[in-house]
């Protein structure tokens, strides 16, 4: 059995059968400020989960199903988020610093003010909402990368690779 600490004062737990979060379903669940680094939780279901405020630094993401889930003010720095869709979720304020997003989709992600300095963005799409508010010093993208027509990655600070 898991336990996730979460809560405003880390005053809730979840638990969780089994002895991994890999390929978990985690749909619609309240993990405001959960305690998550470093573990595996690729392949997962986290369709319009809450982790608002989520310590996620190093986390494996990869190829979950994020639609719709809000991730504000979490912490997502060197998280993997590889082929991960989350597509009409919530990334404003989040420190995303030398996450990995190769492929993933982040349509309609209103990402205001999100931290993706050193990111890698290769193969994303980043159509995102309020894009214009977001840091994208030293992020690395490619020529597949999709970003909103009005958007210059390089003016914002986006290095191609």
């Amino acid at each position: 059995m898991i336990i996730i600490e979460c809560g405003d004062d880390l005053d809730r737990s979840l638990e969780i059968e089994g002895q991994s979060l890999q390929k978990s379903n985690l749909s619609k669940l309240n993990l405001h400020r959960a305690m998550l680094e470093k573990q595996n939780l690729s392949y997962s279901n986290m369709v319009e989960s809450d982790f608002r405020g989520a310590f996620l630094s190093e986390a494996d993401l990869s190829y979950s199903n994020c639609r719709g889930a809000s991730f504000i003010t979490a912490f997502l720095d060197g998280a993997n988020l590889e082929g991960v869709s989350l597509i009409d979720g919530k990334l404003s304020s989040a420190i995303l610093k030398n996450a990995q997003l190769l492929n993933a989709d982040l349509s309609g992600v209103d990402v205001g003010y999100a931290d993706f300095d050193g990111a890698n963005l290769s193969g994303a799409i980043i159509k995102c909402l309020r894009i214009e508010l977001a840091s994208f010093n030293s992020a690395i993208y490619s020529d597949l990368t999709v970003w909103p027509n009005n958007f210059n990655p390089v003016e914002a600070g986006a290095v191609l690779m």
